[in-house]
Formats: structure tokens, C-alpha cells, sequence
């Protein structure tokens, strides 16, 4: 009887072994962290996107480019609420708090080089989703788009995608922007492009531009 337990007892015990063994011998990658590490882990939480297209039908008093960007701390948009319009009088982006363009003399003046490429707020008898304008430098090829933050949309930063295309449809050219931060409340989205080397012709009025840009949301997790 001794002797059938002691049998019974090592085999167990080998079994065991063999399975420690197992355990031991696992060859899937562990993730290992040094001291003072974190891991950023990031989420889209939005999405943006516009349509412009450069035609007559376009130019009315909400999209003319005969407006000066640099007179005055104020415009007036109007929003499409559900099918009804709303008035809204806003900032420009170079006066808004939290902006990265209001500073001290910012880059946006006529006499840098800087001219209107496209803007619309809107009018009485036609609402938009959001206000947006754009400056393009004649002399540095640099495009600068900023879109309102209507529905004070949150996240870490947010980038974009703008391509330009002719009204046949074929591709001229796409370009991506940098990370760049927003403020939530009372603000604008602010989107930089750099269009060196490109052979889009900017000057003519046959073409259309898309905007696609997303807003993302980073946790940072610390070791």
C-alpha cells in the first residue's frame, strides 16, 4: 500500500514538473518596461470635412474673396441649425484666445505675401456647418486653413488632409498638415500646408478643393 502511494505521488509530482516546464519554456513575446516609461495610446474621436468649390455660384456675400482678413477683430457667420439659420459674430482666429495665431504681429498680413484663397461664413439665406478661410503666400508657398470649432469638439490635436482637384476631376496634388493643438471652447482649428514643389496653380478658378481632417485623443499611460 506504502509503495502504490510513493508511485502514485511521483508521477504526480513529474506531471507537474512537465507542466512547470511548459510554463518556462512559452517562447510568445513579453512586453517589458523600463522604469519611468509610458505607453501613448491614441484614438480618433471625430471627423471634419469641406467641400470648396471655385465657381460664381459660390460668390456671394459669405464667400467673395473681396474681403479684407486683416480689418477688423469680428465677422459675422451664419450656421446651419437643422435647416433653420443662425447669426453668430465670432473672432478671427488671430484674435481668438488660445489660438496659436493670436500672437504679436501674426503671419497673416498682405504685405508678407499672404492673399484670400477661399472663406465662407455663410449669409442670411444660406447656412454652413462650419465657417472656414483660407490665405495661401504667393512667396513662401504655404497654406493656412482654419475651420470654426462650431460644436466645440475636444481632443489632444488634430490634422488634416487637403487635395486639389479639377472640376473634370482629375488630381492636382494632396497634402497632409502637422499635429496641431485646438482649443475647445470659442475656437478654430488650424491646419498648415506646405505646397513647395507642387504645380497647382492656385491663381485659376476651375478647380475644387477637399478638406479631410481628424481629431484624436491620446492617453498616456506612466511606468
Amino acid at each position: 500500500m506504502k509503495s502504490h502511494l510513493n508511485t502514485t505521488l511521483f508521477f504526480l509530482l513529474f506531471s507537474l514538473g512537465l507542466f512547470s516546464c511548459e510554463i518556462i519554456k512559452n517562447d510568445d513575446p513579453v512586453l517589458e518596461l523600463e522604469e519611468d516609461e509610458e505607453i501613448v495610446i491614441q484614438d480618433t474621436v471625430f471627423t471634419l470635412g469641406l467641400r470648396h468649390i471655385f465657381n460664381n455660384e459660390l460668390s456671394d456675400s459669405g464667400s467673395s474673396l473681396d474681403w479684407d482678413w486683416e480689418q477688423g477683430e469680428t465677422i459675422v457667420t451664419y450656421l446651419d441649425d437643422n435647416g433653420g439659420i443662425v447669426e453668430d459674430t465670432i473672432t478671427l482666429p488671430w484674435f481668438t484666445q488660445g489660438s496659436p495665431l493670436n500672437v504679436v504681429n501674426p503671419d497673416i498680413q498682405a504685405e508678407k505675401g499672404w492673399s484670400l484663397l477661399m472663406r465662407d461664413f455663410g449669409t442670411e439665406k444660406r447656412g454652413i456647418g462650419m465657417p472656414y478661410l483660407s490665405l495661401h503666400n504667393r512667396s513662401t508657398d504655404q497654406l493656412l486653413l482654419t475651420i470654426r470649432n462650431v460644436r466645440t469638439l475636444a481632443g489632444n490635436f488634430a490634422q488634416g488632409k487637403i487635395t486639389f482637384k479639377s472640376l473634370s476631376g482629375e488630381d492636382l496634388g494632396s497634402f497632409v498638415s502637422g499635429k496641431e493643438k485646438f482649443n475647445q471652447f470659442d475656437g478654430w482649428f488650424i491646419f498648415r500646408f506646405d505646397l513647395k514643389g507642387t504645380e497647382v496653380d492656385l491663381s485659376g478658378s476651375s478647380m475644387e478643393i477637399l478638406f479631410e481632417g481628424v481629431g484624436v485623443s491620446e492617453t498616456r499611460i506612466q511606468f
